[in-house]
């Protein structure tokens, strides 16, 4: 069959039609756009323009031939014959009024990124300090146990204080009004006596600069002298390590000779609390959802935090998976229920996203329930779908996927004085030292020019690349970009990229109200 066959199509028409049977014959519909469903109706994503449509029976139908890769495009040609003419003239129409299926080839990638790291008035927006390797848990999954090769092990170096005064006196010179000062580890609190140094050094050095202070921490070394410091700091926030009750925290969270964890932890929080009474409680919490997974297993979670009601309300509990190879016992868990290790738990297969889902259907994304575990990860998805990209004239990012600039955004220094991009990526080239400084040609070399190279193919051949998350964590080793993590990473990126949209429009037609929160929110 031949276009000109369709006589119902209008000769103003026969061009769309012909670059739709042109990207058919190629099978590139997929670089295009996506399809995905609610309840009630069928959508199509478009990648050029960000534009969502809404999809009939007939336009449905039509989509489904096009994107089906098994089908020629003759099949697609006579799949125009077998609906409504009426339907096939708007469809073409909608597709030319609105400039779908135009998405542009992607001709460069990082040029953002790259003008970013070059800018000789880059400033370094978070500095984050390995105060020290050491801890004094042995969480079954932590990416930095001897059974995860993805990270170094625990070490018993902790930073000199020459070494964070270099570190932090740098950032201040090259920081814009406000500079961001994270405490790692390990367990920071180990090195809290740092971490005193660190804070009054900069409050003495800041002049006008604001100044923004974090860590995370397991808690059981919270004291009350330690608390009470850390409650007339200025702009310090904190996030605690706490699995959820006692039954669930223990079963990963031990000492080192096994014991629980749990009272040390949940004791540890409630000094702060009780340190921070009567005033603002900067504290969220992450939790580690582990085997066994499951409805019944959140609920109990869920319960258990909103108990803490000496907790103030806008306490964000974040809960994730642990990472694939962290432990024994745990991949062959994550292979048992989904089939495939490697992409564990997106989908279908994915027990606390189907869970999320169904609370924030009807609970509604109230932020006064901020300690419901599914409220935190639910609110940040859907605020970037409702922030996408959406244009008249088909456009793409420039930039890496969902790169930062290295060495501005954040810049991780190892307890030694090394400069790495990211303390999330482990093992990594080094971008520099508290010496030497920041070696930007490195960066451009391995984090920009390299990265580009070797996903630019990839890229302009997918419809999720200006919904895209994948950054340098989790896809990199110690000689730079890994392309069989990246291609991990990429699907996992489409799977959830997919799972959103259609959430987002899902209660869009069932609970539009749940939406209203997302209209002023920003996610950095």
């Amino acid at each position: 069959m031949q276009i000109v066959e369709l006589e119902m199509v209008p000769l103003s028409l026969r061009p769309v039609l012909q670059r739709l049977y042109d990207m058919k014959t190629t099978q590139s519909a997929l670089r295009e756009g996506v399809l995905f469903s609610t309840k009630r109706n069928n959508y199509y994503y478009d990648t050029g323009t960000g534009k969502v449509i809404v999809l009939d029976d007939d336009t449905s139908y039509i989509f489904r031939v096009l994107f089906d890769p098994t089908l020629s495009a003759e099949t697609f040609l006579i799949s125009l014959t077998k609906v409504d003419p009426n339907a096939v003239k708007n469809l073409l129409q909608t597709i030319d009024a609105e400039r779908l299926f135009q998405r542009p080839p992607l001709l460069s990638m990082g040029i953002e990124i790259a003008a970013g790291v070059t800018d000789t008035e880059q400033k370094v927006e978070q500095i984050i300090l390995e105060v020290t390797e050491q801890c004094n848990f042995r969480c079954k999954y932590c990416v930095y146990s001897e059974d995860f090769s993805g990270n170094r092990d625990f070490g018993n170096r902790r930073m000199p204080t020459e070494i964070a005064f270099k570190a932090i006196d740098w950032a201040l010179e090259n920081s814009g009004a406000k500079l961001a000062i994270t405490f790692y580890g390990g367990e920071p609190l180990l090195n809290f006596k740092l971490m005193k140094a660190v804070i009054e050094r900069s409050q003495a050095k800041r002049g006008n600069k604001e100044i923004v202070y974090s860590f995370t921490s397991n808690m059981s070394l919270m004291t009350r002298e330690i608390a009470t410091y850390l409650a007339q700091v200025p702009n310090l926030y904190i996030m605690a390590s706490i699995d959820g009750p006692r039954t669930v925290h223990d079963a990963y969270r031990v000492y080192a000779n096994d014991a629980p964890t749990f009272e040390d932890s949940i004791g540890g929080l409630r000094i702060l609390a009780d340190a921070y009474a009567g005033s603002h409680m900067p504290v969220n919490i992450n939790a580690v959802l582990t085997p066994p997974f499951g409805f019944e297993k959140l609920e109990q979670v869920n319960a258990y935090f909103e108990s803490l009601d000496w907790l103030p309300a806008t306490c964000h509990v974040n809960i994730t998976y642990p990472s694939y190879g962290t432990c024994p016992g745990l991949d062959e868990y994550y292979d048992k229920i989904t089939g495939n290790p490697k992409y564990a738990l997106h989908g279908m297969c994915n027990p606390l996203m189907i869970w999320q889902q169904r609370k924030a259907e009807t609970d509604g994304l109230d932020a006064y329930k901020a300690r419901n575990i599914y409220y935190h990860s639910i609110f940040d998805d859907l605020v970037k779908i409702n922030n996408r990209i959406i244009v008249d004239e088909p456009t793409l990012r420039r930039g890496l996927n969902g790169c930062c600039v290295p060495g501005k955004k954040r810049l991780y220094v190892t307890a030694t004085g090394e400069y790495k991009a990211c303390e999330r990526i482990g093992s990594s080239p080094s971008i520099g030292n508290v010496d030497e400084g920041v070696d930007r040609e490195l960066i451009v070399k391995k984090y920009v020019e390299e990265f580009a190279a070797q996903s630019k193919d990839i890229c302009d051949k997918c419809w999720a690349y200006n919904l895209c998350r994948v950054c340098y964590a989790g896809v990199c080793n110690e000689n730079g970009l890994d392309m069989g993590l990246k291609n991990e990473a990429c699907r996992a990126s489409r799977s959830v990229a997919l799972n959103n949209l259609a959430l987002y429009h899902e209660l869009m037609e069932e609970n539009p109200e749940a939406l209203n929160c997302l209209k002023d929110a920003v996610i950095e």
